[in-house]
């Protein structure tokens, strides 16, 4: 533009979510349960920080940075919190032993298999039509 040279960060972005969703893809059988959105959050925004700075038409919050990377470093701080919380609160299975039970009759199979190994299964108890209901209604 003008003859200067400027770079394509709309393509660095998009190499960056590429990037960021085949490394997410591979890292999910290993992570714990909701830990992919906290580091796709984390990955994000780091790369969002970096390619911010190669912008030459963002919002600046004084002379040293800009909104987006305000926000980036936010997420990240935030988005490593929850994690760290989690960890200590929480004893979270991973992905792959829980993907049994959300496939058809998966609720049901599992339940089987606690019957079977003698615990207690508590069932939803259901609404009877007509009783404790007013005329009316």
């Amino acid at each position: 533009i003008d003859g200067a040279y400027y770079h394509p960060t709309f393509l660095y972005e998009s190499l960056w979510n590429l990037l960021g969703f085949v490394i997410l893809l591979m890292l999910r059988p290993k992570l714990k349960v909701g830990q992919t959105i906290l580091l796709y959050l984390i990955f994000y925004s780091a790369g969002r920080f970096f390619i911010e700075g190669m912008r030459t038409d963002s919002l600046m919050i004084g002379d040293v940075l800009r909104t987006a990377q305000v926000i980036s470093i936010l997420l990240i701080v935030l988005a490593a919190a929850v994690w760290i919380y989690r960890e200590m609160k929480y004893d979270l299975p991973k992905y792959g032993s829980v993907q049994g039970i959300y496939g058809p009759g998966g609720a049901e199979a599992a339940r089987g298999k606690r019957k079977q190994a003698g615990q207690t299964v508590k069932k939803k108890q259901g609404h009877k039509k007509g009783k404790n209901r007013k005329k009316g209604r």
